[in-house]
């Protein structure tokens, strides 16, 4: 350890640090595979919020009677806040703890208890074993040197890059993007093809009507009015009903796709119904100048004899 207080002790590039206690221990999820958990204990509320922001609607302090818990660690063991959780650690010794609350935590398993909590699940003194580490500059290369660096001290069994875990979830998410603009795409391909067709065969069918009304005198805008006005309300229809059913299932999407340790949650904002909405109605006229050039063209004798 001499090695290792002489390093932190004397490196410039570490602005400020905090001893913690932590604990590497499974939870035994239901129906998939068990989830690696990080147990945090603290002894300073106060000193501990200036480096982990535990947040649900709001600044969260550790309770002295229970443990804090990400939701989707809770949700994989099937309970819920003010059940009873079991963590285990490498030797299958099982530690019964109390959820008090849920905080919000995207990446990876953690839990977080005091330390008077500590001492009385696992039975055994307050100890320190961890550190964490702020340092001066949020410049790569110096955080990775810094973490080359103090992986070489033959006490430190672990090094954990806060920065390098966040990178690799961008890079993550970024892919994600891709897929994303491919569905939107074939998405919109998709709602072209569809009002395109339903108003093809809706003309088709209606052919002998619009030749009728022609003959009568309807004027070319007239008609496409006439026509149109139905596409125009069913459409309207379904892009509320594409709102709801959308909402059910980004949920599903966001619950189902992400990894375990893994939560994406689902901010969808006003201006996105309006794009949507606007996108599909940018089809609809499209697809209404096409209809309008072939009713303008429409064969009115042909049209009436076809049924003679």
């Amino acid at each position: 350890m001499k090695e290792y207080d002489d390093f932190v002790n004397n490196n410039e590039e570490i602005k400020d640090k905090m001893s913690i206690r932590t604990e590497n221990l499974i939870a035994d999820t239901v129906d998939i595979p068990d989830q690696n958990v990080i147990l945090m204990a603290v002894d300073d509320n106060e000193k501990f919020s200036e480096y982990v922001h535990l947040n649900n609607n709001g600044e969260m302090i550790i309770p002295d009677d229970g443990v804090i818990v990400n939701k989707k660690l809770l949700d994989s063991l099937g309970k819920n806040v003010g059940d009873e959780i079991e963590l285990r650690d490498s030797y299958n010794n099982y530690y019964k703890m109390k959820v008090k609350a849920i905080n919000e935590n995207y990446l990876g398993h953690y839990a977080y208890i005091s330390k008077t909590y500590y001492e009385e699940v696992f039975k055994k003194d307050y100890d320190y074993n961890s550190d964490i580490i702020k340092l001066n500059s949020n410049d790569v290369k110096v955080k990775d040197n810094f973490t080359k660096e103090i992986s070489k001290i033959d006490s430190v069994m672990y090094v954990f890059n806060v920065f390098k875990t966040i990178n690799i979830a961008k890079d993550w998410l970024s892919n994600l993007t891709y897929v994303i603009i491919l569905i939107l795409f074939v998405s919109a391909t998709l709602a072209f093809v569809v009002l395109y067709n339903l108003n093809s065969v809706n003309i088709s069918e209606r052919i002998r009507e619009i030749a009728t009304l022609k003959v009568l005198g309807f004027y070319p805008r007239e008609l496409t009015s006439y026509v149109y006005r139905e596409t125009i309300l069913l459409s309207t229809l379904g892009i509320l009903l594409g709102f709801l059913g959308g909402i059910g299932l980004n949920n599903l999407i966001l619950e189902y796709i992400t990894p375990m340790n893994i939560q994406l949650v689902s901010h969808i904002m006003w201006y996105n119904y309006v794009i949507s909405a606007a996108l599909t109605y940018v089809f609809i006229f499209m697809v209404m100048i096409i209809v309008h050039k072939k009713l303008k063209t429409t064969d009115m004798v042909g049209a009436l004899k076809a049924y003679e």
